[in-house]
């Protein structure tokens, strides 16, 4: 004859019948650990956008979400006050490339272009000419340091057509765009 006595210890008790210590371990510490990474990929590796405005020359439409690579021109110090050095490591953007910056002037936002001279190249502005410094460069008529530079766009991951009724406003067609065939690089 079977009692209950015999499996009474052997039954798993509920998450919150264990107590505060099972609960900070097996539920707010991983939950703590995954919104830091996630944080930790966004502001270091990855990012994504939503664009405001068309960009013919890029390919690009009002309402796309494109994925930044923000190592691609060296990853961002977020301690450069301690550590000095504003990133690690130092690629440099070539011509044709679709880059995306902050703006030093204005609001502060995120502007996008494509790379039209490089340092060296002569860029004119009105009638004066100009060299471009080491560390500088140009997307049509912006000029850009290489500290502004947050990265390289990867692909445009979905496209949202905000005058389309929200029951048809996905692009079906932009998803996972690479850039090189959204118009050209």
């Amino acid at each position: 004859m079977v009692t209950i006595k015999r499996y009474i210890g052997k039954v798993k008790k509920p998450l919150h019948w264990r107590g505060r210590r099972h609960f900070l371990r097996n539920v707010v510490l991983p939950s703590v650990t995954a919104v830091l990474l996630l944080l930790a990929v966004r502001t270091l590796l990855l990012t994504q956008f939503s664009l405001s405005d068309n960009l013919p020359a890029s390919g690009l439409l009002e309402g796309d979400r494109i994925l930044v690579d923000r190592t691609a021109y060296g990853v961002r110090n977020p301690l450069a006050g301690f550590f000095g050095a504003d990133r690690w490591g130092r690629g440099v953007p070539q011509y044709g490339e679709t880059a995306v910056w902050t703006e030093i002037q204005g609001a502060g936002g995120m502007r996008l272009g494509r790379i039209t001279a490089l340092p060296g190249d002569t860029v004119t502005c009105g009638t004066q000419r100009y060299v471009l410094a080491a560390g500088t460069y140009a997307a049509g008529t912006d000029i850009i340091i290489h500290s502004q530079l947050v990265g390289r766009i990867v692909c445009v991951t979905y496209s949202i057509d905000a005058r389309a009724p929200f029951y048809n406003c996905l692009r079906s067609g932009r998803m996972f765009v690479k850039p090189s065939a959204t118009g050209g690089q």
